[in-house]
């Protein structure tokens, strides 16, 4: 019988999780203190600027449940924090994921959420170094807090743009809005979910690739 949340408490959970990112996580040399303490700790690169993000995710309000693998959750939830550094011309390191879950849920769910966190982390070497879980009432939520860097005085502001420059877009704006309204108009289509436009809804993706190769400002240094 699948094991649920509820079978192994906060505790053997955080076991099943440290150890599927021991084995299948990247381990960052910077990390001086990981998963295991009261705080995750780092040794910042000299000549870099931090860069801190946090989204949240909320059932209901910002997926549909009955319509997304676990998995692909876990790749949703964090290609919205790796865009937010991308937008900043930054590259992601560390990320604290906090989860408030149902008891009834599967435990096996977890461990392929956390894979899908897993895949959008490695392009860039980055890896999870903590976070928190909690009981949640009707529905569960992920909180990640995403930590990267950006080479100092690099960083792409938003008040940076002028009269003038040039906007360039990337992909194809509003896809991600048709496959939602797909699904609210058509619920019960079970045909729908390998539909190009809601797998598009489903697995967003970022640009933190093409953000990094942007030139930013620099800064004369004294």
């Amino acid at each position: 019988m699948p094991e649920r949340v509820g079978d192994i408490g906060e505790f053997g959970l955080i076991r099943r999780i440290s150890d599927l990112l021991s084995k299948e996580g990247i381990r960052s040399e910077r990390v001086t203190l990981g998963i295991g303490d009261d705080t995750a700790s780092f040794l910042p690169r000299p000549g870099y600027e931090i860069l801190v993000t946090c989204d949240c995710m909320v059932e209901g309000r910002h997926y549909l449940p009955k319509y997304i693998r676990s998995f692909d959750l876990g790749r949703r939830a964090m290609a919205l924090n790796i865009s937010d550094i991308g937008a900043m011309g930054g590259r992601p390191l560390y990320a604290l994921i906090s989860l408030g879950l149902k008891a009834e849920i599967l435990v096996q769910d977890i461990e392929e959420m956390y894979r899908g966190f897993l895949t959008e982390l490695k392009p860039f070497g980055a890896s999870i170094i903590g976070g928190n879980l909690t009981q949640s009432g009707d529905g569960i939520f992920i909180d990640i807090t995403l930590i990267g860097e950006v080479e100092q005085g690099r960083a792409l502001h938003r008040a940076g743009a002028k009269p003038g420059d040039a906007i360039l877009v990337t992909g194809y704006p509003g896809q991600a809005a048709a496959g939602l309204q797909l699904l609210l108009q058509a619920p019960d289509e079970s045909k729908l979910l390998v539909h190009p436009l809601i797998q598009i809804y489903n697995t967003p993706s970022h640009r933190a690739q093409l953000g990094r190769r942007l030139p930013g400002p620099v800064v004369p240094q004294p």
